[in-house]
């Protein structure tokens, strides 16, 4: 009776004497530096022999040697369900793998979970990029995983990073499968960029037509009105220009047609008012005589032109005027005449850093005379306008590193993501 109690107590216990260690937080892991030993090896399940973890280790002191890389290899069972990412790169952190200048490296390899992370640390990302992480990971460790070869995964990441750090072309050569991926997929933006730009000038195209129309209505709404007609399709032009030019050119059709609609309202020959005769425009010197002298200022200012049509059997004269777009003069408060603008400023008060300055703009019509004066403020100089320009320097670069010896302890590095992650 005895030896089935103690059998049935024996076989509650052993599951749970057996039971595997979780390692689900970067403080679960034993810190190999810390060891009696220090190494680069974190191997507390066993799943490397004592010779293999003593080979990696070697060859990891040899990498930090020669390119100042300095690579943790962290090979469990489990991590539970922690996200493998962010147990690496916290786990890099908190033992500080890599030197002053963050040229770190962590390999973290679950089995159970088939979990597979190579992170860098800040110094090292600009060599040891993303892509090139991810390339390692596909290209040397899986497939080393996949054959149960545990010690050969982690020997060919090391054998990786020395290659990519003494050797560019090696870093080319890893990634070439990658960069045709890349290429691929900028192709499928181009064509998806193309695409898009096409129906967005579609859109435009349509949009212009559409304008074409709605002010070809306009016009026909305004029949006997030629100067009117003219004055719808003059102030379309520029409407129509940039819908032309926003749908890659295609709806320049458009402005041409609406620029010949201008031109042919505008110089048509119509019938005088008085005797119904036919009247002639007249060009621009002849004109002149029929003109006042503010319009004359105004055209001479080139803010107004003005059509003068004459009918050669009554005699009759007609004017219509073309206002233009400008800001530099404006309509005369006195004479009406748009011929009113700043003809200089000054300053009264010079403005410096601890008050603002006082100027003077004095306004003149072109044609009368009229004369206006007024004051505007200033604002104080910037005082920080010529400061100076603070000067950096960049932190620690890849390099060669002499010296040999064993291993002395992690060197205070940090992490920040960069990196990749796979299975297998």
């Amino acid at each position: 009776m005895r030896f089935k109690i103690l059998t049935l107590l024996l076989a509650l216990l052993i599951p749970t004497l057996t039971r595997a260690t979780v390692y689900d937080t970067p403080e679960a892991f034993p810190n190999p530096a810390k060891e009696p030993t220090p190494g680069l090896v974190c191997n507390p399940d066993g799943i490397l022999t004592a010779q293999e973890a003593q080979q990696l280790n070697d060859r990891l002191l040899a990498l930090e040697r020669q390119t100042t890389v300095e690579m943790a290899v962290v090979m469990v069972n489990s991590i539970g369900s922690a996200d493998p990412v962010e147990l690496a790169v916290d786990l890099g952190t908190l033992w500080g793998v890599g030197k002053s200048n963050s040229n770190g490296v962590i390999l973290l390899i679950a089995k159970e979970s088939r979990d597979v992370v190579l992170q860098s640390g800040y110094g090292a990302e600009g060599v040891l990029t993303d892509a090139l992480s991810d390339a390692i990971i596909r290209k040397r460790i899986v497939p080393e995983l996949q054959k149960g070869n545990m010690y050969g995964a982690a020997e060919a990441a090391v054998q990786s990073i020395s290659e990519i750090v003494s050797d560019p072309e090696a870093a080319a050569e890893l990634q070439g499968d990658r960069d045709s991926a890349l290429k691929k997929k900028t192709e499928e933006n181009d064509e998806y960029l193309e695409n898009l730009f096409m129906l967005f000038f579609s859109i435009v195209f349509i949009a212009d037509a559409c304008m074409y129309v709605a002010f070809a209505r306009k016009s026909r709404k305004l029949r006997g009105d030629w100067y009117a007609r003219s004055l719808v399709w003059r102030k379309a032009l520029l409407t129509m220009f940039i819908l032309g030019v926003l749908s890659a050119g295609m709806g320049l059709i458009f402005y041409l047609l609406t620029l010949q609609r201008y031109r042919y309202w505008r110089t048509r020959r119509r019938k005088c008012h008085q005797c119904g005769a036919k009247m002639r425009r007249l060009n621009e010197k002849e004109d002149n005589a029929y003109l006042t002298s503010a319009q004359d200022t105004e055209e001479r200012l080139g803010t107004v032109d003005y059509d003068v049509w004459l009918c050669d059997k009554c005699g009759n004269v007609e004017l219509y005027p073309f206002v233009k777009d400008q800001e530099k003069f404006t309509k005369c408060p006195q004479c009406g005449a748009i011929a009113y603008g700043v003809e200089y400023e000054r300053i009264k008060v010079a403005p410096t850093t601890r008050h603002g300055g006082i100027g003077e703009r004095v306004k003149r019509c072109r044609h009368c005379g009229y004369t206006d004066r007024h004051d505007f403020n200033i604002p104080k100089k910037d005082p920080n306008a010529l400061g100076a320009v603070a000067a950096g320097a960049a932190l620690g670069a890849l390099g060669s590193r002499g010296g040999g010896g064993g291993f002395g302890g992690f060197g205070g590095g940090s992490f920040g993501g960069g990196g990749a992650s796979g299975k297998w």
